[in-house]
């Protein structure tokens, strides 16, 4: 039966009674952003309503920004007595940390009646190369990562509904509107055809675009990106990273040490803030993201038609893929339990990508061992290099 509210035949209980064991895969397998999941909406961001450019206010860009939290003396005092001990002394407005210091445009497409996606683009001379987000991350996550390309790309990158500055409605997070929401992208900004790079969820809608867009796709890379048709198992309760303690959201960089610590991995800056929510003195609230949205497009992913992709693909995996650092410090009985998980989940990856080996016609399939989920930031010179080789020509 259809409920009121649009979110098909799953109920809003049903979606939160599901976040917790959708966490957990998250958190433990995908290494996805893990935070306070406090409900809170996401306000339509600012823009024409037939979509255009986000403009900054002052119209400046400037990335020479220092956001670390550390004392700065008087110009010329010099005091060997002064108290350089971390007593949580924070500058006037540090939640204006948040600052984006990449050189992108910031577009604000429209998609559907009142929902808009947040796209950006730090332009570049050649192909247009979109690249799409894995769960629990904005297109921020490719701030740096993005420059590695537009020497020879015009670059973009997605911000899916439900995330950070784009929309944030009730229904619209299964595969075939994702797709969609992707592809009016493209039309928005006029791309008839375009490479795409996905991260982790994004492998199926890399898939989905393959399988029955392929006028639209010039190459697909996916970079530990898997078919989600059939949900890897859950690691068991206790084996996952800790949440944040009340230290660890005291400012944004507090927050990424706690990433850092727990996932193994640092995502930009506004990435973190994209996703976030502070107070004005910028302390972490929560998370931006309703948690049935995490629960929706982990849901509704449907299995990926490998043998319908004729287009020329790269994938890139972590095989075996790396501990988090967490795992280091799980009492015996935790790590027993989590090494008998780990064989299960290998044996999921394994399958899908002997799906993908025997299903696609066009494909160089490469793995780093040990690697972290966030590989190209992880092992980004390696992952540079294999992206570059397969989609660049040799002679150029």
């Amino acid at each position: 039966m259809k409920n009121n509210d649009g979110l098909g035949q799953y109920s809003r209980r049903d979606l939160l009674r599901s976040a917790g064991s959708m966490r957990r895969v998250l958190c433990g397998v995908l290494a996805a952003l893990c935070v306070w999941t406090t409900p809170v909406a996401v306000a339509a961001p600012p823009g024409k309503e037939d979509g255009g450019r986000f403009d900054r206010p002052d119209g400046r860009h400037d990335a020479s920004v220092d956001l670390a939290d550390h004392r700065v003396r008087p110009f010329g005092r010099h005091d060997a007595s002064v108290d350089v001990a971390n007593h949580r002394v924070r500058p006037f407005g540090w939640h204006k940390a948040c600052i984006d210091g990449a050189d992108h445009r910031v577009w604000r497409v429209p998609v559907e009646r009142g929902v808009w996606l947040e796209v950006l683009d730090w332009g570049g001379a050649g192909e247009p190369m979109v690249l799409l987000t894995g769960l629990g991350n904005s297109a921020h996550v490719f701030d740096e990562f993005a420059y590695q390309f537009t020497d020879r790309f015009r670059v973009l990158a997605i911000t899916r509904r439900g995330y950070g500055m784009s929309s944030a409605p009730l229904a619209g997070y299964d595969i075939a509107t994702r797709v969609a929401d992707d592809l009016k992208v493209l039309d928005f900004l006029r791309i008839p055809r375009a490479v795409f790079v996905g991260h982790s969820i994004a492998g199926v809608e890399l898939s989905r675009l393959g399988a029955q867009h392929p006028d639209r796709v010039s190459k697909l890379v996916y970079l530990d990106a898997y078919d989600y048709g059939k949900l890897p198992p859950a690691p068991p309760l206790g084996t996952t990273p800790s949440d944040p303690v009340p230290q660890d959201g005291f400012s944004v960089l507090h927050f990424q040490a706690y990433t850092a610590r727990t996932r193994g991995m640092r995502a930009p800056v506004a990435d973190t803030c994209n996703l976030l929510t502070f107070d004005r003195e910028g302390h972490v609230i929560g998370s931006k993201t309703r948690a049935e949205v995490q629960a929706l497009i982990m849901s509704q992913s449907g299995a990926a038609d490998f043998a319908g992709i004729a287009v020329p693909a790269l994938g890139i995996f972590a095989v075996p893929q790396g501990d988090l650092p967490h795992v280091a410090l799980l009492d015996p009985e935790d790590l027993a339990a989590y090494r008998e998980w780990k064989e299960e989940w290998n044996a999921w990856q394994a399958d899908v990508l002997q799906r993908m080996r025997t299903g696609m016609k066009d494909l160089e399939l490469l793995t780093l061992p040990g690697a972290n989920h966030y590989l190209f930031l992880t092992q980004e010179a390696e992952v540079v290099q294999q992206l570059r080789a397969f989609l660049l020509d040799p002679e150029d």
